[in-house]
């Protein structure tokens, strides 16, 4: 998978920077192929690896993003926030991934399951955040 991401960067950086923008709705750009890079250390259980490469997303990189993007990276970045041991850093950024788009973070099966499972484990000084969270996932009855 690393070498067929580097490909798919090598690739992007040969577009024109506006293409990062998502230019003609094609979702291809090395911002995009960033945020694969995130998820694929995720599904690895490299989330300091993860976490690594997100925290190289600038802001201004993040922000030509679309907002339903930019959920999923923070999702994903929570994701490896909590595989890195980082269950409250965790929390803060699937609280920063609802604000930027509630419908991904609230109906996502995926982020339900990582709420539940802080639930679980505990999530330190973000119990109360956690705990609204879940009641807004509809997780708590």
């Amino acid at each position: 998978m690393p070498d067929l991401l580097d490909q798919a960067d090598e690739h992007a950086t040969q577009l024109p920077a506006e293409a990062d923008g998502n230019a003609l709705f094609t979702a291809f750009s090395s911002t995009n192929v960033a945020l694969y890079r995130v998820a694929t250390h995720v599904k690895l259980y490299e989330g300091a690896a993860g976490a690594a490469v997100a925290q190289a997303i600038t802001a201004d990189e993040r922000a030509a993003l679309p907002r339903e993007r930019r959920a999923h990276l923070l999702t994903d970045l929570a994701h490896a926030y909590t595989q890195a041991g980082q269950r409250e850093k965790a929390v803060d950024t699937l609280l920063d991934a609802e604000r930027e788009a509630p419908e991904e973070v609230l109906g996502r099966p995926r982020t339900q399951q990582l709420v539940q499972n802080f639930r679980l484990l505990g999530a330190g000084s973000s119990e109360g955040r956690l705990r609204a969270l879940a009641e807004r996932c509809g997780l708590l009855t």
